[in-house]
């Protein structure tokens, strides 16, 4: 699974699990063609597609059938699965990852640093729900 967003923080996989996953379950990885962008209305971002571009985030294996529904359940209606192809150091890898439906609409880039710094807070208060993030609509 490919984490692009909230996902990327231990403590957000933790709400999200019950735990954080070991180190030697996470790895660095690329996405080419693709932009992380902030959701409009939202503290959490969506992936859209952009030429030249990439976008950073973590690479999550081993994760078990429990894990994989508590990830869908978090990641709440507007989001689903999608395979792509993400780079490691290891070379080329298929990865799930969550892909927006078109409902939600792409604000400015979304940078995981900031966020981390400056928005975390507020999105584990406004946006996060074990039953789904919050959609920009409510």
């Amino acid at each position: 699974m490919f984490f692009y967003g909230t996902l990327r923080a231990a403590e957000i996989r933790a709400a999200v699990l019950g735990y954080d996953l070991p180190t030697g379950h996470l790895t660095d990885a690329v996405l080419e063609n693709y932009q992380v962008r902030r959701v409009k209305g939202a503290l959490y971002p969506l992936l859209v597609p952009a030429a030249g571009e990439t976008a950073i985030g973590l690479l999550a294996t081993n994760l078990d059938r429990q894990a994989i529904q508590m990830l869908d359940q978090f990641e709440g209606q507007h989001y689903n699965r999608s395979a792509l192809q993400v780079y490691t150091a290891a070379g080329f890898v298929e990865a799930e990852m969550y892909l927006a439906d078109n409902t939600l609409l792409a604000a400015e880039s979304w940078d995981f640093e900031r966020w981390y710094k400056h928005d975390m807070t507020a999105f584990l208060q406004q946006d996060f729900r074990q039953g789904g993030v919050r959609s920009p609509s409510d």
